[in-house]
């Protein structure tokens, strides 16, 4: 008996666990495609310029990750580079 207790806790705390790593990485591939979509939106923006910001995965991940700033950031350093 107290063997499946022991084996209904671990199950228990390895179903968290893992519900709480796809709550992450779902939380990550969202905050990534929101990133690519305000990339997409300042590049359309900023075309008129001759302002152009490749959208690449981990560019698409910073921008979801920091948001807006990172965008300006992004625009200022492609004005001086």
């Amino acid at each position: 008996m107290e063997l499946y207790v022991v084996g209904a806790i671990v199950a228990i705390l390895f179903a968290l666990i893992i519900f709480k790593s796809i709550k992450i990485v779902v939380k990550v591939i969202l905050n990534t495609i929101i990133g690519a979509i305000i990339l997409y939106v300042a590049n359309i923006l900023l075309s008129s310029f001759g302002i152009y910001i490749a959208i690449k995965p981990i560019v698409a991940f910073l921008t979801g990750l920091l948001g807006v700033p990172f965008v300006i950031a992004l625009i200022i350093l492609k004005l001086f580079i």
